[in-house]
């Protein structure tokens, strides 16, 4: 959960009775889905108390599909001061933007820049290295191909890094 962490480590606390919510009204939401295969307890209406770590070193933040989104409910983006970069892929089927990257755009105090990479799925954000280890016929396989070697996705986040943040040496 690489945009779910990093929305925490910038500053957001999400609730994770939250998830039991979504799965009444969604269940076949992909997220509850998943929990329901791999038996996990994120179901359950009174989850243990977390400590949630923020870094405050961290001054701007790239990134991709985040999922669970919905686990920040009103007002939980609040503490959210710094430029963010937003990454989403048009047909995530793995984390809807509905409910996922939707309301972490509109929770965020300070607008991010959003940048949507058209037909590809959630998955297509992992290392290019990732992508060669599916066997071809995987059905992520052929959307790792698509995005390797797009300069364009490493040079828009150069741009906005070089823009946003001062402190970039």
């Amino acid at each position: 959960m690489g945009g779910f962490t990093s929305l925490v480590i910038v500053g957001e606390t999400p609730e994770l009775s939250r998830m039991a919510k979504l799965c009444s009204d969604n269940p076949s939401a992909p997220e509850c889905t998943f929990i329901k295969q791999a038996h996990g307890d994120q179901l359950d209406s009174s989850p243990a108390e977390v400590v949630w770590v923020h870094d405050t070193r961290v001054k701007a933040a790239v990134i991709a599909a985040p999922a669970v989104g919905f686990l920040f409910g009103p007002g939980d983006l609040r503490e959210v001061k710094i430029p963010i970069q937003l990454w989403r892929a048009e047909n995530d089927t793995q984390a809807p933007d509905a409910w996922n990257g939707a309301l972490v755009r509109e929770g965020l105090t300070r607008h991010p820049e959003e940048h949507v990479v058209p037909s590809v799925d959630h998955f297509v954000f992992l290392a290019p290295a990732a992508g060669r280890l599916l066997p071809r016929h995987h059905k992520f396989a052929g959307m790792y191909a698509a995005l390797i070697g797009q300069p364009s996705i490493a040079s828009s986040i150069n741009r906005w890094s070089a823009s946003c943040c001062p402190f970039r040496r």
